[in-house]
């Protein structure tokens, strides 16, 4: 039981660091139209996004695209935050630079003989956040 809390408090340190400085610097509406989320339905994530304060925008969009993608959800972000139009490579790299710092940590902890979780994201299970509708009937659902 121990060991699950470190290894859950190791994959949860990294989203955390990241989501403070994802939300500082991100305009939720500008990004999600650079992030390929094929069969979701993202209708509701974008009135969300339009209803909210930005920060609160931000927030919703990580929260569904670490939901969505629980394997590469780092990846994505930081693919999108690169994009031309988006113009916030520094941020994608302050992102990595935490995320290499964590790396080192986590390394630093196995090689002193701590058992530490592989993954960066211990939640691949965790359901969508916001519901999914099968390839082509993404609008048809959109207003449920």
């Amino acid at each position: 039981m121990v060991q699950f809390r470190k290894e859950n408090k190791r994959g949860e340190h990294l989203y955390n660091r990241i989501k403070t400085v994802f939300i500082e610097a991100v305009d939720p509406k500008a990004l999600l139209l650079r992030i390929d989320f094929r069969g979701f339905n993202d209708e509701r994530l974008h009135q969300y996004i339009e209803k909210h304060a930005r920060e609160d925008g931000a927030v919703e969009l990580l929260l569904t695209v670490k939901r969505q993608f629980p394997n590469d959800w780092f990846q994505k972000l930081t693919t999108a935050l690169r994009h031309d139009n988006i113009g916030l490579s520094h941020t994608a790299e302050e992102m990595e630079k935490i995320r290499n710092r964590l790396s080192s940590e986590t390394a630093e902890m196995r090689n002193s003989g701590e058992r530490v979780s592989t993954t960066e994201n211990p939640y691949s299970e965790v359901l969508p956040l916001l519901p999914t509708a099968p390839p082509g009937q993404e609008h048809e659902t959109a207003n449920v």
